[in-house]
């Protein structure tokens, strides 16, 4: 894919609109380079893959390729982050830049800086910044619209190794997820909302797909000892 000329339409999800506004701040200041770059906002209590997949459908309909990306709010960038995606595309159907859990600007400085040479991928997307080569959707299916937000992610991963697709995340850290910004606004919503969703998963794909997904994701641990990371 040819980075600045490819088409990329991501859509973020949004409740809260202080959040969102500082997502787009950091979004349209690390991404001023790309030509062909759509931002969709999804907000206010309609979420999850029926909304997304408004977006997506008439995207897929013009064959024109490029790549789809659905994002939480509560994300940070740092330069480079979206040319990285696009470059891997080129190798993975789905792609999510690397990470650290964290609030703390100078444990994501440190992280950032620490990985600016690491060319090398951890097995499996992440859920809250995942981002795809539209032409998988004609292949695999839509997003699933079981599944109103959480183990959405669980899904497209399982669904990519059941179709032999690859999907990844950087360990280049180039993306500060402020762990827990929406989530504590609504927990307990939010923790029946995951119950209820995990549930749809066995239904699915299994209770024995869900512990091996989950399983794999352990390499995600590389991420997480960043975030555990003191200013000196």
């Amino acid at each position: 894919m040819n980075t600045e000329n490819t088409i990329i339409n991501i859509a973020v999800q949004s409740k809260y609109p202080e959040v969102l506004e500082k997502f787009k701040e950091s979004f349209y200041a690390t991404t001023k380079h790309f030509k062909n770059l759509t931002l969709y906002e999804i907000t206010g209590e309609n979420y999850g893959a029926k909304e997304i997949n408004k977006i997506l459908r008439p995207i897929t309909a013009k064959k024109q390729g490029g790549i789809f990306g659905v994002y939480n709010d509560d994300l940070i960038f740092s330069e480079g982050w979206l040319e990285s995606v696009v470059e891997a595309l080129n190798t993975y159907e789905a792609i999510s830049p690397g990470y650290v859990e964290t609030k703390d600007c100078e444990i994501f400085k440190k992280a950032v800086e620490a990985t600016k040479d690491d060319n090398g991928v951890i097995d499996l997307l992440y859920g809250p910044i995942h981002t795809f080569r539209v032409d998988i959707f004609e292949k695999i299916g839509m997003f699933d619209e079981r599944f109103d937000w959480s183990v959405d992610d669980l899904d497209w991963a399982w669904r990519l190794k059941l179709n032999k697709m690859k999907s990844a995340t950087l360990r280049k850290i180039t993306v500060m997820h402020l762990f827990h910004e929406t989530l504590n606004k609504n927990e307990k919503n939010w923790n029946s909302l995951h119950k209820k969703n995990k549930e749809l998963f066995y239904d699915k794909h299994g209770y024995r797909a869900y512990r091996r997904i989950r399983e794999l994701y352990a390499g995600h641990q590389y991420f997480k000892e960043f975030a555990n990371e003191r200013k000196s």
